[in-house]
């Protein structure tokens, strides 16, 4: 990937005109998403820059989030195909992901009536710790720890291709030593009601976050209900800050004491009570999902052309942007 020599020596990379868009998918604080077509007519997703009066914090965060997409090469995270920059702005392409959103399949489930099966749930999670365990081990070129922590495991940020595969995506917040932009004290990044306790205390990032905020996603998932979010941004803030995640067992006593177990050490207040890695997460999930999967006898592709026979596809739903009624922050630098 010769651009990528081009990106790591400050030169200049390819133009957006190779590039053909073809619809806006996602716009936001620090940028927007389109749908195009490369040179040979393939589909790929082009994220850039908008014009903003904050334009340097800008083009600040877009090359922290090139770098840091040019040091991962993991099946479970879109690879980086281009990145450059056209009329002063940056942008960068994406693998193209043919799937949907883990938020759209929760909202697609709960409109029929029921949750994923478990062994879907496990099997994501199993994935997603996989992604996160790669980010985690990356190093630099001297062989230093990058300390790469995504920052905004969410629902929105994982997507389920239409042959069952798992991906995490958006690194627009992630932290490294690549950072070229330094974190404000007191700056809080992602979906709020997914923060771990150490980011809504100002504390510092680790490994441990993701994985606090990938429990986060499977109690949720598991239970049917929110864990930290309703009411003000203060009273999210503060749950987060105060209280320990409620039991799962509580919502799921039909649940092993295995799966229950792995999900709330996830949870645990303090970074160093949790597991030891993300690595170590995604083996025990994966082998829970072995066990759930000899008893469900599903899989993902069933599973959903179950839904789609009903007439609940999740491509008509609307965004979970639209549809969001908690509390949010917008992005910091």
């Amino acid at each position: 990937m010769h651009f990528l020599r081009r990106i790591f020596r400050g030169e200049p990379a390819s133009g957006l005109d190779n590039y053909r868009l073809r619809r806006r998918l996602a716009v936001g604080g620090m940028g927007e998403v389109w749908l195009a077509q490369d040179p040979e007519g393939r589909p790929v997703v082009v994220k850039r820059t908008l014009d903003s009066d904050d334009q340097a914090v800008l083009e600040l965060c877009m090359a922290d989030e090139i770098r840091n997409m040019a040091a991962l090469d993991h099946p479970s995270i879109p690879a980086l195909l281009d990145a450059g920059e056209h009329d002063g702005r940056q942008f960068l392409v994406l693998e193209h992901i043919r799937g949907d959103s883990l938020w759209r399949l929760s909202r697609l489930a709960q409109a029929a009536g029921h949750r994923l099966p478990d062994g879907l749930i496990l099997r994501i999670g199993a994935g997603i710790a996989e992604a996160l365990a790669h980010a985690h081990s990356r190093r630099d070129e001297t062989g230093r720890l990058l300390h790469l922590v995504h920052r905004d495991v969410t629902p929105e940020n994982i997507m389920i291709t239409h042959r069952g595969e798992v991906k995490l995506i958006d690194f627009g917040v992630a932290h490294s030593t690549l950072n070229e932009r330094v974190t404000a004290p007191g700056s809080i990044y992602g979906k709020v009601a997914y923060n771990s306790p150490e980011q809504v205390l100002d504390g510092p990032v680790s490994e441990a976050t993701d994985q606090f905020q990938l429990g986060v996603v499977l109690w949720e998932l598991f239970s049917g209900h929110r864990l930290f979010a309703g009411g003000s941004l203060a009273t999210v803030i503060n749950r987060i800050a105060s209280e320990s995640a409620q039991e799962l067992e509580h919502f799921r006593p039909d649940l092993s004491v295995a799966i229950t177990d792995t999900v709330m050490r996830c949870l645990a207040f303090h970074p160093e009570d949790r597991h030891e890695g993300c690595d170590q997460l995604a083996y025990r999930l994966g082998k829970l999902a072995e066990i759930m999967d000899a008893v469900e006898g599903s899989n993902y592709a069933s599973w959903r052309a179950t839904l789609m026979a009903q007439g609940l596809d999740p491509q008509r739903l609307p965004s979970a942007a639209a549809q969001r009624t908690e509390p949010t922050l917008p992005q910091a630098a």
